[in-house]
């Protein structure tokens, strides 16, 4: 049983080492790239009052399949994401090389994986032109909301959500996003790059922060309708006070953070 689970073992980490998926992996940072990019469009379309679509990943996915070859984009998209899925996996049963907690990092690899899978089918739905629906954060805090104890859980939900929002803000100021990359800290980097990291993860952090601020809302007030995605924190944001200029600034950031993905699949340390 040992033998088989150690050759078992060697097989993930030959096919997650192979250069072919390697490969794909860096392509999936470049699809992240082009979402952030046109998320960060939509948003700054938000704060000027042109709200032709959901500034959020639905809104990206939308734009895409309307560009000239948006189906084909939107196939190598999918490819992309489920490589970067497939990679965190293996990375999530071989193990993190030189990781302190190691059960923490496979847990993060896990998440990333789910949320990388997730994202592969969203542009599978788009590119089959079938969508991704609508009022599903909505539905799904409601069915929650409708369990015992779903208050509790929603709440907690979000404030997962709001901690993963500060560890975004935490690891663009303190450019934790480096040892991400190759090299040592991520030396072999332009200033550039680094600048379009720290302003990229400290943007997605408010609105992520924004998001788990409303689902919690969701939770003590038990109104489902309370919840939302990106695009409804992104609405919430822009009609607070001088909220159309922070709007204004985190969707700057969020495309800034789609051009630090494109260098990422350059750099990644993979």
């Amino acid at each position: 049983m040992s033998e088989n689970s150690t050759a078992a073992g060697d097989a993930v980490r030959r096919v997650r080492n192979s250069r072919a998926v390697r490969g794909l992996a860096r392509g999936g940072y470049v699809a992240s790239g082009v979402l952030h990019l046109l998320i960060g469009w939509l948003a700054v379309q938000l704060a000027l009052g042109q709200t032709e679509g959901q500034a959020d990943q639905s809104g990206a996915f939308r734009a895409v399949a309307r560009m000239p070859g948006g189906e084909a984009l939107l196939w190598l998209v999918a490819v992309g994401f489920t490589a970067l899925a497939l990679w965190q996996l293996a990375t999530a049963v071989v193990g993190v090389p030189n990781a302190e907690n190691q059960l923490a990092a496979r847990a993060k690899s896990v998440a990333k994986a789910v949320l990388y899978g997730a994202l592969a089918v969203t542009g599978v739905r788009y590119a089959q032109g079938t969508g991704g629906g609508s009022g599903s954060e909505e539905s799904l805090t409601a069915r929650v909301l409708a369990m015992p104890g779903g208050a509790w859980l929603v709440g907690a939900a979000g404030l997962v959500i709001v901690g993963v929002g500060v560890y975004h803000v935490v690891k663009g100021v303190r450019k934790k996003f480096l040892e991400d990359l190759a090299g040592t800290g991520g030396s072999t980097v332009r200033p550039v790059v680094v600048r379009l990291g720290q302003a990229g993860y400290v943007a997605k952090g408010i609105a992520l922060g924004v998001v788990g601020g409303l689902v919690v809302a969701a939770a003590v007030t038990t109104d489902p309708e309370q919840a939302g995605g990106l695009d409804e924190a992104l609405h919430t944001m822009r009609d607070q006070p001088y909220g159309t200029v922070l709007l204004l600034v985190v969707g700057v950031g969020i495309a800034a953070f789609g051009g630090y993905s494109f260098a990422r699949a350059r750099f990644a340390r993979l």
